[in-house]
């Protein structure tokens, strides 16, 4: 469970709790809502929906920022051109949640695909891999298969890559 998540049931729970004391303003809850002085916290299906936006990061240069984004019921990589205030959808898988989205430099990110909402935490059991594509989307590869690529080929050894970092300028 992601920790924002856990925080989130972590502070209903104890407002709850303490609702029963007389100090304490009183919380209604209910599976649908709960109402703590006049404030409304999310449903229990919008506590565990995918979030709007996942991943955020800029661009070495600034000028764009990269998020994960629900398209087609997962978390899909799109780029957000700061000065146009114009987003761009990259990704568009319906089996994965892209993972670990990276820039490198200012014209490319990199990627690893999983599922997000496994109960263990974010799992890469099919997916993981490396993928990399332009931030107009124009230019994508895939560096390393999945791992359920790789289990369809009969491959017994996964000798896949992880992206460590960028080279830096001097």
């Amino acid at each position: 469970m992601n920790t924002a998540r856990f925080a989130a049931i972590a502070v209903v729970l104890l407002t709850a709790s303490a609702a029963a004391q007389d100090n304490v303003p009183k919380t209604s809850v209910s599976l649908d809502r709960v109402v703590i002085t006049g404030q409304t916290l999310p449903s229990v299906k919008e506590f565990f929906d995918n979030p709007q936006y996942g991943t955020v990061a800029l661009s070495a240069n600034g000028d764009h920022m990269l998020v994960t984004t629900p398209i087609n019921g997962r978390l899909n990589l799109a780029v957000i051109d700061l000065k146009t205030r114009k987003g761009v959808g990259l990704t568009n898988f319906g089996d994965f949640d892209v993972l670990n989205p990276r820039w490198v430099g200012s014209e490319r990110i990199v990627y690893t695909l999983g599922n997000l909402n496994s109960p263990t935490g974010p799992d890469l059991a099919n997916g993981g891999g490396l993928f990399m594509v332009s931030r107009d989307g124009t230019d994508g590869r895939k560096l390393s298969p999945t791992i359920k690529e790789l289990v369809a080929t009969g491959a017994t050894v996964n000798h896949g890559f992880t992206y460590l970092r960028s080279g830096s300028k001097k």
